[in-house]
């Protein structure tokens, strides 16, 4: 979960306005995020703001930005409860770019950067360039989906970036080294699966692989030089998989030392490379994914949606 330091609603901004919030939370050295909801700016603030996000910049911080009231709808919408002035949102997203802010689409984008910039704090991908990315998942359909997604992830009118630039298009798909593909060919061959399935990337491991063997990829995974990042995504419909609460009817136990959840957890602490999951599943397994989460992994419900997420994250100089 995410526990913002601070929750500041300013509703009409007749006494405190954005701009000034945004200027005086530069002075607690603790924030280094600022996810912004706005509708509308006073007079006159839209400059200070802007001033802000840039001195937040230099300071090495970001600020998120989901501008809202950008059609005549909106614009209605937003003067009917704020009346807030919602200005030419091209320019307001262009000026906001030039300043550093990461300026969002939509309000799903906005809040899973958020996520990251609140869990991924102190994981980066170095160097230039698109980031190298390992994908890995239980269902063939997911691992054409998040190829599908992974190259060029970042839409043509999606989030624009600091600087108005993109990171090389944010992600392309790793190329494994041979001691990864020779390791995982191994692990494929003790599963059974190397007919089925191709030591490759991104990795169908099939719903026939177990926790112990879907922990062991995404280290092999992790581990190679060639990955900067990547998606581990479970379609946990499985019986190999132990993803259910202990219960009648069936002999799962997520919680189980060897079971998955506590796999990735130890996977979360022991390395420092920047990694979501996914879990695309109905409400029998949000303990799943609750577990997931109380270890700190940021988690989607499905792998499309974290691909791109991660895209955006790394783009921004993640």
């Amino acid at each position: 979960e995410v526990n913002p330091r601070y929750v500041v609603t300013l509703g009409t901004q007749l006494d405190v306005t954005v701009g000034e919030m945004l200027e005086h939370l530069l002075n607690d050295s603790e924030l280094q995020t600022a996810a912004c909801y706005v509708e509308g700016f006073r007079p006159g603030d839209g400059a200070r703001f802007l001033a802000a996000a840039t001195a937040w910049r230099e300071a090495g911080r970001q600020v998120l930005l989901y501008r809202a009231g950008r059609s005549p709808a909106g614009r209605d919408a937003a003067a009917s409860h704020t009346a807030a002035m919602a200005g030419d949102y091209p320019v307001t997203r262009g000026l906001c770019a030039q300043a550093g802010v990461q300026v969002m689409e939509t309000v799903e984008a906005f809040q899973d950067q958020l996520l990251l910039a609140a869990l991924l704090e102190g994981r980066c991908v170095t160097g230039d360039g698109a980031a190298r990315v390992g994908l890995i998942s239980n269902a063939g359909f997911e691992c054409v989906a998040m190829a599908d997604n992974a190259p060029g992830a970042i839409p043509a009118h999606g989030p624009i970036h600091p600087g108005g630039a993109h990171r090389g298009g944010g992600l392309d798909v790793a190329a494994l080294s041979p001691e990864s593909v020779s390791a995982l060919d191994a692990l494929l061959g003790e599963l059974s699966l190397r007919e089925i399935v191709a030591p490759r990337n991104p990795l169908d491991l099939t719903p026939m692989a177990g926790d112990g063997a879907f922990a062991r990829a995404a280290q092999l995974l992790l581990d190679d030089p060639g990955v900067d990042c990547a998606v581990l995504s479970c379609v946990p419909l499985t019986p190999a998989l132990q993803t259910l609460p202990a219960g009648d009817g069936h002999p799962e136990d997520l919680t189980r030392d060897d079971g998955l959840a506590p796999a990735l957890a130890r996977l979360w602490r022991e390395t420092k490379k920047p990694w979501v999951a996914a879990v695309d599943a109905g409400p029998a397994y949000e303990s799943f994914r609750r577990s997931l989460e109380g270890a700190g992994i940021p988690v989607f419900s499905s792998a499309d949606r974290a691909v791109r997420a991660l895209a955006s994250w790394v783009a921004a100089g993640g």
